[in-house]
């Protein structure tokens, strides 16, 4: 059963699954013809599917699609929770506790009602596969996104507690969680730019698709992953390593409106020490710059950072240390 599943991530991955064995439900809210073509596509292709209307985050609605699934076919052995809920993109000064709170409650109503009604039947089977859609949003901020960041942070914990809870009964719970997805209707709500900046910020400088999400999914959905379970797996190109390009550009930037100006600031006051090397001194024209490393430490107190303060850094009395990738 594949919340969500008449476009997206959620047609993909009903296509995937299909193509693998398994009986698909397509649920969907209010998107019946694309619906209907998902599941015109696998049975041309010799799957078995069928479409469900239901909202996800209505109870009455969501017992009747299980129990239908139950009488046509034995019950729910898979469980692919992608549906989306609306949610606001805003920022904080802007944002009402009506839209955080809203989210919040549609996203958790969600995944709690589709759970409970499945579980039952997997527990008395000794047997189930429960997926999630999470984002890489949900530990990674991004401007504007603090709604669905925090829904989703939410749904990452509620899975682990689910994960922990079922597992003696030969159910695992995992999380998906893709980066910016290619053709999504998030994406584009983006600017051109936007999607640029996003595309090269990941190693592999562009978006996930939709059908690469939906194979991690079928991995977790399948047999070779009965001892995986209470995961987040990230599916966005490399961006969750450490020293990816981003956090090298974000460790220049600190280094030069805060490091820098503080460091220069207790150095004019004989308070500081320092060991960063300019790597750029001695480069030949045309030579790329390495990436050192440098360490600052410094006694700071208020009366030393004040004149700082307009740069829009916040900074703590006591003893500092500062280090990060500097080009």
């Amino acid at each position: 059963m594949i919340t969500g599943a008449s476009r997206g991530i959620g047609a993909a991955t009903a296509l995937v699954l299909a193509g693998r064995g398994y009986r698909v439900v397509v649920n969907y809210r209010a998107t019946a013809p694309q619906a209907e073509e998902v599941v015109a596509t696998i049975a041309a292709a010799g799957g078995e599917a069928m479409a469900i209307q239901a909202d996800v985050t209505v109870p009455d609605e969501v017992t009747a699609m299980v129990d239908q699934i139950d009488q046509l076919w034995g019950g729910v052995d898979v469980l692919v929770h992608n549906a989306l809920t609306p949610y606001a993109i805003t920022s904080f000064a802007e944002l009402s506790w009506e839209e955080l709170g809203g989210k919040l409650d549609s996203e958790l109503r969600a995944a709690f009602l589709t759970t409970k009604a499945v579980a039952p039947g997997m527990i008395s089977r000794g047997y189930g596969r429960l997926i999630y859609l999470s984002t890489g949003l949900s530990r990674r901020p991004r401007d504007g996104m603090i709604t669905l960041g925090t829904a989703k942070a939410a749904l990452d914990q509620f899975v682990r507690y689910i994960a922990l809870e079922l597992a003696p009964h030969g159910i695992t719970a995992n999380l998906v969680a893709p980066a910016t997805v290619e053709g999504s209707r998030q994406t584009e709500q983006l600017t051109t730019e936007q999607q640029h900046e996003l595309a090269a910020a990941t190693p592999m400088r562009r978006f996930v698709r939709p059908d690469e999400v939906a194979k991690t999914v079928a991995f977790l959905a399948g047999e070779d992953s009965g001892f995986t379970t209470g995961h987040y797996l990230p599916v966005n190109g490399g961006l969750a390593m450490d020293l990816t390009r981003p956090a090298r550009a974000h460790a220049l930037a600190h280094h030069r409106t805060v490091a820098r100006p503080v460091a220069g600031l207790l150095a004019a006051r004989g308070r500081g020490s320092t060991g960063h090397t300019n790597p750029h001194h001695g480069l030949r024209a045309g030579a790329r710059p390495k990436f050192v490393k440098y360490r600052i430490h410094w006694d700071v107190t208020v009366q030393d950072v004040a004149p700082l303060a307009g740069a829009g850094a916040t900074y703590c009395a006591g003893r500092m240390t500062t280090s990060a990738w500097h080009a």
